[in-house]
């Protein structure tokens, strides 16, 4: 019975190791990261971030969401680098949407619209494609409308991620956390330097702790019946 009363401590411990991490972000703030360019050419479109170092290795895509902030991409690896200032709810001075104290909360809708980017089921929004360069160019226009950086948009599909993405989030957003990364220049390059462009991250999706507890329950039963059977 204590092997079983063990079995059972690791797996509980185990399942809040996991509570702990069910909102782990691909990058943490103080790391460097760099940009390599992906689909989209309306000035910005995905991006694929990418760790820095010897060891470089793809991180997660992203939109920026600001049209008067800047970035530059890196496809060798040698600079520019860029630098996780902050992990937070807003972008930083507002863009061309503006901001309250410095600070620009993205809309639910904009975190839907990215969360289901990253999960990998946007293409339940009829014309959407991954990996296309239209579809990225309409997200592109989807969030800066939806963050107030153009006022409208003659895109057909990014209206209709824009009605999508508001339909489902009249009563909120629960499904995931989408956050902003806040950038800064590493160093300067070619005049840019301090404060950079805001990006949007989601949170790396794991699983519920409650999967865990469950499967620890079904295999302490597993061992209490062969101890039984034994006996």
């Amino acid at each position: 019975m204590k092997k079983g009363m063990h079995l059972a401590l690791a797996l509980v411990a185990l399942s809040l190791i996991f509570s702990a991490n069910l909102y782990a972000y691909p990058v943490s703030v103080g790391d460097t990261i760099r940009f390599v360019d992906a689909v989209g050419n309306v000035n910005a479109g995905q991006y694929d971030i990418y760790s820095t170092g010897n060891n470089s290795a793809f991180l997660f895509s992203s939109f920026c969401i600001e049209k008067n902030e800047y970035l530059t991409f890196d496809s060798q690896n040698d600079g520019p680098y860029f630098k996780v200032a902050a992990i937070s709810d807003s972008a930083v001075s507002g863009g061309l949407g503006g901001a309250t104290d410095g600070a620009d909360p993205i809309s639910n809708a904009t975190k839907w619209l990215f969360w289901h980017f990253t999960v990998g089921d946007l293409i339940q929004v009829s014309g959407f494609t991954y990996n296309n360069q239209n579809s990225a160019n309409s997200l592109q226009y989807a969030f800066w409308q939806l963050e107030q950086e153009i006022t409208n948009t003659a895109d057909s599909l990014a209206n209709a991620l824009i009605a999508a993405a508001n339909n489902a989030t009249a009563n909120g957003f629960t499904e995931g956390l989408v956050s902003v990364i806040n950038l800064e220049w590493v160093g300067s390059w070619n005049g840019y330097s301090g404060q950079a462009q805001d990006i949007l991250v989601a949170s790396a999706p794991v699983p519920e702790p409650s999967t865990f507890v469950l499967l620890g329950a079904g295999l302490l039963g597993a061992a209490v019946a062969r101890r039984r059977m034994k006996k």
